[in-house]
């Protein structure tokens, strides 16, 4: 039996919501439907799958684990359960799901896919490389080997069949829209890192073209805007002491993975990655700020210690006295976030904003970070980051740290225990030997964290001046500063 065998109404509803990128509805059709058919694998595989696309790949495991012991032949659950376990941070039992799901379809494509996403993460992209090229006479052109390939392509290499193959995909219509970005993207990348920047940049573009323009991260303005002085002012500070909290946030590609990484080599640190749990409790608070004219202290407590608890299980470390949250996006909420964790500890990351906005017009983050398709709306994001860092060195002071990509570069050993003292930590040299360690890194600065501190994106904006100046131009008042 697999999960596509069976195909009930409600599986049908939901099925539809995730395959539109209605996550959250999908995984509340399934959960009704579970009441009802508890058995049903279909809808449990439909709502593992909706958790790791919402980015609670924790939550999908217990379900995927399910699956497998009852459906051991199954190699698409074999697949997703490795996916879901690489995100929850567990890459070793990832690499084992995977090899069950080879070793009963030894060239599925899809999972061989999975497999170098995971060798990638841990340090082993040459690995996966080598071990796809002994392959590559019997491996199918598919869409999957095609986008391996350019994922894990190391600088010595041919680029021109990587290239042919991404071309392949990126131009057949046939194609999901998902994958086609995709192909784009890693071309932009491999053009990049061979000094064509104009064939970079149009690659970027082409990408750039198949994103929806109705995501919700285009709506990140109305919501800072919403979230004024008077409704925060009816969040009564929860009881909690938050100081044992470090947000790292601010643009994407800013340095937060690099100062995350930093923090989370000392002994008593541990990360919880890229994790959306406090979006959601921030929303609780404000919604029943919104709908009641008051969020009490007691749902203020009640909603922290929730994040707290989902904190601590993501990081999967219980003797951490200080715990990392790496969500970029939180820079535009922290006014509620102080009530709900009085003491939290703010690092915003920050970097040439020309730097930024290159290095996220080109990067390929799937449908988040929507606003990066667009010159315009790009530029619009990096201001309206900056009105918030405004209003947050009023607003927060001492818990609120700027920290310069550029500045940590040039000096990492001073700048290095600055970020460490703000997380309240003493100073030890692990933090700057952060790349030694056996980290598991899934955002897309893997390949510069393997690194250690280098100076290798700093001003790579001037390739591409003129294909920036619309944004250059827009975001004037900044560079001014």
């Amino acid at each position: 039996m697999t999960a596509a065998s069976m195909h009930t109404p409600e599986a049908n509803r939901a099925n539809a919501a995730l395959q539109a990128g209605q996550h959250a509805s999908a995984i509340s059709l399934c959960k009704a439907a579970l009441r009802k058919m508890p058995r049903d694998p279909e809808l449990r595989y439909i709502l593992a799958q909706a958790y790791t696309r919402s980015n609670f790949p924790a939550d999908a495991a217990p379900h995927l684990e399910r699956l497998v012991r009852e459906f051991p032949e199954g190699v698409p659950f074999h697949v997703e359960l490795a996916n879901a376990l690489d995100g929850a941070g567990r890459p070793d039992e990832a690499l084992e799901a995977i090899e069950r799901a080879l070793q009963l379809q030894p060239d599925h494509d899809f999972a061989l896919r999975i497999r170098v996403k995971i060798l990638r993460g841990i340090g082993k992209g040459r690995q996966a490389w080598d071990e796809l090229s002994q392959r590559l006479d019997r491996l199918p052109r598919s869409v999957h080997i095609a986008l391996s390939l350019g994922f894990v392509m190391p600088s010595d290499a041919d680029p021109k069949p990587v290239l042919e193959r991404l071309h392949a995909v990126a131009t057949d219509a046939t194609v999901s829209d998902p994958n086609r970005r995709t192909a784009w993207y890693t071309i932009a990348r491999i053009q990049q890192r061979a000094g064509n920047h104009d064939e970079a940049f149009q690659a970027a573009s082409n990408a750039n073209a198949l994103i929806p323009d109705d995501l919700p991260d285009q709506r990140h303005a109305e919501m800072f805007e919403s979230i004024t002085p008077e409704i925060v002012g009816r969040i009564e500070p929860s009881t909690l002491d938050g100081s044992g909290v470090v947000l790292v946030c601010g643009m994407p590609r800013s340095g937060t993975t690099l100062t995350e990484q930093i923090l989370a080599a000392h002994p008593s640190a541990a990360t919880a990655g890229e994790f959306n749990a406090l979006p959601l409790a921030v929303n609780e608070a404000l919604e029943q700020a919104r709908s009641q004219g008051l969020t009490p202290t007691e749902l203020s407590t009640k909603i922290a210690k929730g994040y707290l608890k989902a904190l601590r299980s993501r990081t999967g470390d219980r003797k951490a006295t200080t715990l990392i949250d790496k969500m970029p996006s939180n820079h535009l909420l922290l006014a509620p976030v102080a009530r709900l964790l009085p003491g939290v500890r703010i690092v915003r990351c920050v970097r040439d904003p020309r730097d930024i906005a290159l290095s996220c017009y080109m990067q390929d983050f799937a449908q988040r970070h929507a606003y990066r398709a667009r010159l315009d709306t790009l530029a619009d994001e990096l201001l309206l980051h900056e009105r918030a860092a405004e209003r947050w060195r009023a607003e927060l002071g001492e818990q609120y740290l700027e920290s310069s990509l550029e500045d940590l570069v040039a000096d990492p050993d001073t700048n290095a225990r600055r970020l460490v003292a703000h997380a309240g930590l003493d100073w030890d040299d692990a933090c700057l030997r952060f790349h030694e360690q056996d980290a598991h890194v899934r955002t897309a600065s893997t390949e510069q964290i393997r690194s250690g501190i280098n100076a290798s994106g700093l001003g790579r904006w001037k390739h591409y001046e003129q294909h920036l100046a619309p944004l250059i131009e827009r975001i004037a008042p900044l560079l001014a500063n």
